[in-house]
């Protein structure tokens, strides 16, 4: 009796052991409204929050996605509390507090405005004494962000995309810089189509950088989510659905 109950307790073991080793890992990233890229009220929560939560299933991760204002989703990522935070472009401060995987989603950012207002630029100094709206979080370059901080341009931050859309067609900004296809994306929500014929972009790029997943460095497994994630995405892109989802 006492041999038949240690198999018992053997097999039990066995298969506790059994059923963590091949328990799926979870991993929190948090996400905002960028649509059609990522959306709480979208199919797949959006373009990109498919591919990451797609490339993360290929390596046997789920994910978990919670929605905030862009600045509080980046600093939950970023002190720790959550795993993570899409989307986002690389620069300095992002390399030293987060492991960033290989790219996401390409992006082109310009300035939208209305065609009433005669706008040109070559260099940042050409922005000068125009108000620029954009939202809380968002990063365009290295020289952008040391003109702000210095005051020589005049840049107004607020924590939705909506809002500088309505600032935009009311004149209380001059210039609102965003992805190309983002803008439009959610100018076309907001306004009729005669509201949005007034609005353009100015052809020259602010900024064009692939957006990325960022992984807090405070997280000890995510230098091993890292490479998850980028042998996923790999996978995905060989299977040809991240082509096929473009």
């Amino acid at each position: 009796m006492k041999k038949y109950l240690r198999g018992i307790y053997a097999v039990i073991f066995f298969l506790s052991i059994a059923s963590t080793s091949f328990a799926e890992e979870t991993i929190r990233i948090t996400n905002g409204e960028w649509a059609p890229y990522l959306s709480k009220h979208l199919k797949y929560y959006g373009l990109g929050s498919r591919i990451v939560k797609e490339a993360f299933a290929l390596e046997g991760v789920k994910v978990e996605y919670g929605f905030f204002p862009w600045g509080r989703a980046y600093d939950l990522a970023s002190h720790g509390e959550w795993d993570g935070s899409i989307l986002y472009s690389r620069n300095p401060e992002r390399e030293n507090k987060f492991y960033i995987t290989n790219p996401v989603a390409p992006s082109k950012y310009v300035f939208f405005h209305l065609k009433s207002f005669n706008f040109n630029w070559n260099t940042l100094d050409d922005l000068k004494n125009i108000v620029i709206g954009t939202g809380e979080g968002y990063g365009f370059g290295s020289e952008f962000e040391k003109a702000e901080k210095e005051g020589r341009i005049d840049v107004q931050r607020v924590p939705t995309d909506e809002m500088n859309v309505k600032k935009l067609m009311l004149g209380r900004i001059k210039l609102y810089p965003q992805d190309v296809v983002v803008g439009y994306d959610l100018i076309n929500k907001m306004v009729s189509h005669t509201e949005s014929q007034k609005i353009t972009y100015h052809p020259k790029p602010l900024l064009e950088k692939p957006q990325h997943l960022l992984l807090s460095k405070k997280i000890k497994r995510n230098k091993r989510m890292l490479n998850l994630f980028n042998k996923g995405l790999q996978r995905l892109k060989d299977s040809g659905k991240y082509n096929q989802y473009f």
